[in-house]
């Protein structure tokens, strides 16, 4: 059976999918209290480790009309390119969808894609956690202070902030025109943060640096950036020899690419480029820096500009 908490809102939740958003969504519901009636997932093997997870919540392979009409709300936590065709099937089943509330979890979709269950009276909306989901264990994430953004019919706002609130977290409300920003600005902060890490992962093996020292001691540097940027916008934030205007640093850099890791350097030129519009530099220093960089390789950008 599912627990409940005193106080907790009154909702009972279908969950259809348990991939890697969804099954951290499903125990911190559960965790909380809430009426998770069940956790529709396809693949068997997916669904045993959710029984690990949530061993009281039923774990259907197939959606049934009797369950979705049991549910007051439905969360489709299943790829961007299964939604759709998801609201399609659900709004095809015999049963009343006035007053349901339904949620997708794509970051880059509007609501707008679960228009046919709008048509059958359902609040549809768009909420999506802005948080990286891996392999970790669902039962160890946690949703306090993350910000969920949120679009969609503003009659179900209310009922979506009190759920989002029992997990700690924040209602961010969006508009579908925003959303494509959102999201590619998440993709930036998170993937490509990723991506750098790789990146300078390949600097340090091309020193013979260890694996295990490349990333560990750049933890606390990465961190305390990220504590500069709670505290000051990123021109302020900016260090290093590209903040500093240090031609000797950078030509350092710009050596050491040329000669070990060629493909490295059009990267770096490019994120050092973008850093020199705002860096807190005099014009000149900026000219300097300019100039130096333009000497490995011209900036594409300023060549289109002179045609």
């Amino acid at each position: 059976m599912s627990s409940r908490n005193e106080g907790v809102p009154g909702e009972r939740i279908c969950l259809i999918g348990g991939g890697r958003l969804g099954a951290a969504l499903g125990c911190q519901l559960h965790r909380v209290g809430l009426d998770l009636l069940a956790v529709v997932e396809k693949n068997p093997q997916r669904r045993s480790q959710l029984k690990h997870w949530l061993p009281d919540v039923p774990m259907p392979a197939h959606l049934s009309p009797g369950l979705l009409q049991q549910a007051s709300l439905v969360i489709l936590a299943v790829q961007d390119d299964g939604i759709e065709p998801l609201a399609d099937q659900l709004a095809l089943q015999p049963i009343g969808w006035t007053g349901k509330l339904v949620w997708h979890c794509s970051g880059a979709l509007p609501s707008a894609v679960l228009k046919p269950l709008a048509g059958r009276g359902a609040w549809t909306l768009s909420v999506h956690p802005i948080l990286a989901f891996s392999e970790t264990s669902p039962q160890d994430v946690s949703f306090r202070e993350v910000y969920f953004d949120v679009e969609g019919d503003p009659r179900g706002l209310e009922r979506t902030h009190r759920l989002l609130a029992l997990m700690g977290a924040h209602l961010w409300p969006v508009d579908a025109k925003q959303k494509p920003a959102l999201h590619l600005a998440a993709v930036l902060l998170s993937n490509h943060l990723v991506t750098l890490a790789h990146l300078a992962r390949q600097v340090l093996q091309g020193t013979g640096t260890p694996d295990a020292l490349t990333w560990k001691p750049f933890r606390p540097l990465i961190q305390q950036t990220l504590n500069n940027l709670d505290e000051h916008p990123p021109a302020q934030a900016l260090t290093g020899p590209l903040a500093r205007g240090d031609l000797k640093a950078l030509s350092s850099h710009l050596s050491w690419l040329q000669t070990h890791l060629p493909e490295l350097l059009p990267v770096y030129l490019m994120l050092n480029r973008a850093a020199l519009n705002f860096a807190p530099l005099d014009e000149a220093k900026k000219q300097a820096v300019r100039s130096l960089l333009a000497s490995v390789a011209p900036d594409p950008s300023q060549q289109s500009h002179s045609s």
